[in-house]
């Protein structure tokens, strides 16, 4: 699965009321907190939080629970439908 296609999953996946998790996608923790990342960083969902530490600085939680959408979440989610 590309990355598009997991933003779009887990987007989804919290306009559901769903807490997603990295096992929900068959992905590793670090792949799921750079995609939960991305969506903190461009404003596709609100309550969205990464942790980092230890070396190497890997990803050690990712908290997605009571996140929402944005309407730029909703936004990705109507363009990749219509695609």
């Amino acid at each position: 699965m590309d990355r598009y296609e997991l933003i779009y999953k887990i987007l989804k996946s919290i306009e559901q009321g769903k807490e997603p998790h990295w096992n929900d996608f068959g992905i590793d923790k670090e792949e799921f907190g750079l995609v939960a990342e991305h969506i903190k960083d461009n404003n596709l969902a609100t309550n969205v939080t990464v942790s980092r530490g230890g070396l190497g600085n890997k990803v050690q939680i990712v908290f997605l629970n009571h996140s929402k959408l944005t309407s730029g979440g909703y936004d990705f989610i109507r363009k990749y439908e219509d695609s």
